[in-house]
């Protein structure tokens, strides 16, 4: 569970079957103290603004933490640290950069929504261009995103602004993905490429 308001994810082994307190905390030290994030020089290990979570089939953890991507290797097995990053270059600072940097494939200036496939594939919906960001072996590449889809421009950026977006991705690497102020969900069917267009749209 993405819990801003208190600069942390919390984790639910099992939810039905036991009772209903968190067994993991990611982003502070414990479950009862918050440490707010920049009072903490460890950026590596502090969640700022956790906004969407997914998990792949091993159990890895994602977490869009505005302005970046945070992985956790297993956090039922192991520690809860940050162990990779995405839109930034290191896990223990935040990179300056322009608005043209903003756009290239290494940049998650407002990333909303997350998604894994079958195949280990992670989704960004980054919301401030509009766009969706695909990362093929994110365990062992954190760099540039693979594949940008479902691009309209920068109107979010210019027009909108700050807008948030969602999607879900099928075990298949099907791909749907709106936003606020949609008035449709869009359908990308796999396997993508960066100058699809919508296959399906579902009327909201």
């Amino acid at each position: 569970v993405a819990d801003q308001r208190n600069y942390r994810v919390l984790g639910y082994r099992r939810p039905f079957d036991q009772d209903a307190r968190a067994d993991l905390v990611v982003g502070q030290e414990s479950f009862d103290a918050v440490v707010k994030p920049w009072t903490d020089t460890s950026t590596a290990r502090r969640v700022y603004g956790p906004s969407a979570l997914a998990t792949d089939a091993d159990g890895n953890l994602y977490i869009a933490d505005n302005p970046r991507v945070l992985e956790v290797d297993r956090p039922f097995a192991g520690d809860a640290f940050p162990d990779r990053v995405f839109g930034q270059s290191v896990l223990d600072a935040f990179d300056s950069y322009d608005e043209v940097e903003a756009t290239q494939p290494h940049r998650l200036p407002r990333p909303w929504g997350l998604g894994v496939d079958g195949q280990g594939r992670l989704y960004v919906a980054e919301a401030w261009f509009d766009r969706v960001l695909i990362w093929s072996s994110p365990l062992t590449r954190q760099g540039a995103a693979d594949l940008i889809v479902a691009q309209r421009g920068s109107g979010c950026a210019q027009t909108y602004c700050r807008l948030r977006k969602s999607l879900a991705v099928s075990p298949a690497g099907d791909l749907w993905v709106t936003g606020l102020g949609d008035e449709a969900i869009l359908g990308y069917r796999a396997p993508l490429t960066a100058n699809d267009t919508p296959q399906r749209m579902l009327a909201l």
